[in-house]
């Protein structure tokens, strides 16, 4: 689905869309790209959430947010960033090996957390 808001400069592209004109929030899912001319914003991944008035992104899936007024590209598997605050958050998500140790008089256990890529 491709919805175009000729007023605002923006085109949204996604499987399921949703677009509200007037308060400038989007969100949609599969295969997402939402270009904001006016704004200069480039937003890809898999499902995105983004409202132009606020600045507030945020996606899961292979996001890729390119800011060209900021001249800033940030990319993450999950992530959520604002172009207004400059804020940025991006989710790792890991894996956990646990490590058990016994001897007759104690055990300790190891948690490492893996990052995963």
């Amino acid at each position: 689905m491709k919805i175009v808001d000729k007023a605002n400069n923006r085109t949204i592209i996604g499987q399921d869309v949703f677009y509200n004109e007037k308060t400038g929030h989007s969100n949609a899912r599969g295969n997402v790209k939402i270009d904001d001319r006016k704004a200069q914003r480039v937003i890809t991944g898999d499902e995105v959430t983004y409202n132009a008035k606020s600045g507030y992104s945020a996606g899961r899936g292979n996001v890729k947010i390119v800011d060209k007024l900021k001249q800033r590209t940030i990319t993450g598997r999950d992530l959520t960033y604002n172009s207004n605050t400059h804020e940025e958050l991006a989710k790792a998500t890991f894996t956990t090996l646990i490590i058990r140790v016994s001897t007759l008089s104690m055990a300790i256990i190891f948690i490492i957390l893996i990052p995963q890529r």
